[in-house]
């Protein structure tokens, strides 16, 4: 088993208006969770920042234990004959103490076989989350 130093999640819009386009990453290291959100536009109405996001550490270590056993290499990537159009990028990575990286890059229609592994724990740790009230919505009021 390899030591997890680093858990992310980002996903990124995909052809929607310039000011609906943005990009979002949360970062899950063992001292805390930081979720950064920012626009591709100058005239966005997404609301941008970057916040710190309170949590318990022991839930922490609990998901980087859950993930030791995951192996990357059962992974199989598996993409559509044909793409649908728009839809969100999500990229779930797992970063391991010697430096590799494990990483599902989701794209409108794809999937991995075997992927629940990563991402169910992943997601299920983010659906728990209590964001900060101003960092809750996606777009600015």
């Amino acid at each position: 088993m390899r030591q997890i130093v680093q858990v992310s999640y980002s996903r990124a819009t995909g052809p929607v208006l310039p000011e609906h386009q943005y990009s979002e990453e949360i970062i899950i290291k063992s001292d805390g969770v930081r979720i950064t959100r920012s626009s591709k536009s100058i005239n966005t109405i997404v609301n941008t920042g970057t916040w710190i996001i309170p949590v318990d550490l022991e839930k922490i270590n609990a998901l980087f234990n859950g993930l030791k056993n995951a192996s990357c290499s059962d992974l199989i990537r598996n993409e559509p004959k044909d793409a649908p159009d728009g839809g969100l990028t999500k990229v779930y990575t797992v970063t391991y103490k010697n430096g590799k990286t494990c990483q599902i890059y989701l794209t409108p229609g794809t999937h991995y076989d075997n992927g629940d592994a990563f991402i169910s724990p992943i997601q299920s740790f983010i659906n728990e989350l209590v964001l900060p009230d101003d960092a809750v919505s996606t777009i600015s009021n």
